[in-house]
């Protein structure tokens, strides 16, 4: 009779440690969603004037477009678009545009056999890196 009642004892203890365990658990988690839903606000209430002139800087030294640019993203932005239809006539209106859209210029002329020359393309490339960032 005195192992019934001990058996029971701790099979009820086991219970309460794996609930407790899992109520620990689920705090954590709790906290860690709280912590990452957080706004970002407060460290942005700790940039300084002279950090966020070097944030810009640095921003806006990066071209808004490169030779790895897919054409569709370049094509996105209308003001860059005119730039393709100027330096690349016909290149946005051929019939074959979308198997090629996702292609960047580089790998478009690479893949041209010539048909695309380096100067035309570099010629694109320095207009569009004229366009204010997007």
């Amino acid at each position: 009779m005195l192992l019934i009642p001990l058996t029971r004892s701790r099979t009820c203890i086991a219970w309460a440690k794996s609930l407790a365990s899992r109520n620990e658990l689920r705090n954590k988690l709790a906290l860690a969603a709280l912590l990452f839903a957080a706004p970002v606000q407060a460290d942005e209430a700790l940039i300084t004037p002279a950090q966020a002139a070097v944030a810009h800087t640095v921003s806006s030294d990066i071209p808004a477009y490169t030779l790895h640019t897919p054409v569709e993203t370049i094509a996105a932005d209308p003001a860059a678009a005119a730039v393709l239809n100027r330096d690349l006539p016909g290149l946005l209106t051929d019939p074959s545009y979308p198997i090629f859209k996702t292609m960047s210029l580089k790998q478009m002329q690479e893949a041209s056999g010539g048909d695309l020359s380096v100067v035309d393309v570099n010629k694109a490339l320095a207009d569009l890196q004229t366009l204010p960032p997007h």
